[in-house]
Parts: structure tokens; sequence; C-alpha cells
């Protein structure tokens, strides 16, 4: 797989910030054949272990987040309009329009309503604030309510795009982009040429609390 591929599967991996064990058997697929082992815990950290084979070697840690932002189901209105609110710093410029995906017990997606700008008033460039969006599923309120519920968490659609120079654009590259450059060139170099066992953190948390880098560099 070459990088750029590595790239675009990791980051197409929901995992929006409190979601990072959820599909923790795909990431452990991409990337789990470069290194020894494998390790997971209760806040969503992911940790990849490669040996170089030597007794006492120095431990190198290297450590990108995996989380990603996203946003949270609030309400699904009488009229089937599902309500939400950010989960870590979503720039709500970048939301009407938006398709979007709710991952309850099933995944459903959507897109962003808001209210033209000819009807905003005397300021028609305001932004409207989080909790005026909505999402519109095409479903009705009965319907929607067997499918997802307050609480789910909602992405960004993973859809990628081809630019010129080699380049790509899409959701999430932050910071998967270069956790997927840690275990790309990690499996490069053959265990008995690095400088010391190699210890890959993939951490949680870092758009909301920044706890997984604090406990996962810690253990």
């Amino acid at each position: 797989m070459t990088l750029k591929e590595l790239i675009v599967s990791i980051s197409g991996i929901m995992s929006v910030s409190g979601n990072e064990r959820k599909n923790r058997e795909a990431l452990q697929k991409l990337i789990g054949g470069a290194f020894d082992e494998y390790r997971t815990d209760a806040l969503g950290n992911h940790l990849f272990i490669k040996k170089c084979g030597r007794k006492n070697a120095p431990k190198i840690l290297l450590d990108a987040h995996f989380d990603e932002i996203g946003m949270m189901v609030t309400d699904i209105t009488e009229d089937g309009f599902v309500r939400f609110t950010n989960v870590g710093g979503v720039d709500t410029r970048t939301l009407p329009g938006a398709k979007l995906v709710i991952y309850g017990k099933k995944t459903v997606q959507g897109i962003v309503c808001a209210m033209p700008t000819k009807l905003l008033g005397n300021d028609p460039e305001a932004l409207p604030e989080i909790g005026q969006l909505c999402i519109d599923t095409g479903y009705g309120a009965h319907e929607l309510k067997k499918m997802i519920s307050i609480g789910s968490s909602i992405g960004f659609m993973p859809t990628y795009t081809s630019l010129l120079g080699d380049r790509i654009a899409g959701k999430a590259f932050d910071d998967k982009a270069c956790g997927a450059c840690i275990a790309h060139g990690v499996d490069a170099v053959k265990a008995e040429d690095m400088a010391g066992d190699v210890y890959f953190l993939f951490s949680a948390g870092e758009e909301t609390s920044m706890m997984g880098a604090i406990t996962g560099g810690a253990a």
C-alpha cells in the first residue's frame, strides 16, 4: 500500500473524539503488521510497538492523535430534522451544505441545512450558531429514532479528492496523516537498523481534552 493510500484508508476510519476504540480492528488490520505488539486502553489510545531486538534498548515514543473533530446529536425534531452540537473545534463556516454521517444503530447519511442568506436580515453574512443548524436525512422522526438517538456521533463524509501535484483533500488528515507517515516509516526500517524500540502512540482525545497523550505517554 502506498503512503497516500494508507493516509486515505486511516483517515476514512470514523474516530470522532470519544469513539477512538470503536473501529480498532480496522486500524489494527491496516498497520498492525508493521509492529510486534498492539495494545489499547479504556481511553481509546492505540499503542503499536516494534522491537529492535537488543536488550535494554532505548524506548522511542512517536505520537500522533487518532481522534477527529465531529458532532453529536442533541435532538430529533418532530418533523425529522436532527439538531446537533460540536465535538472539538468545528468551524461552523464549513457546515452549511456539508455531507455528514450519523453513527447510531445504523449509519445514516444527511446534509446540513441552513437559512438562506437573503433571510438573515441586516447581516446576511452572519453565521448561524451551531445549535440553529439541522441535518436533513430524508427520514421522518419515527423511522429516524429507530436508527439514531441523542448522543449519537456525527462525522464528516469520508470522501477524498485528488488535486494537482499528487496532493489530496479530505477529512480527518489532522492528525491521521501524520500517524500514517509514522507507521509507513517504521515499516520501511528493519528492526536491527532502528536506534531503539519504537512505541507509536495513536492517542485519543486530542480534540477535546489531551488526556490520551498525557496518559498514553506516561504508560
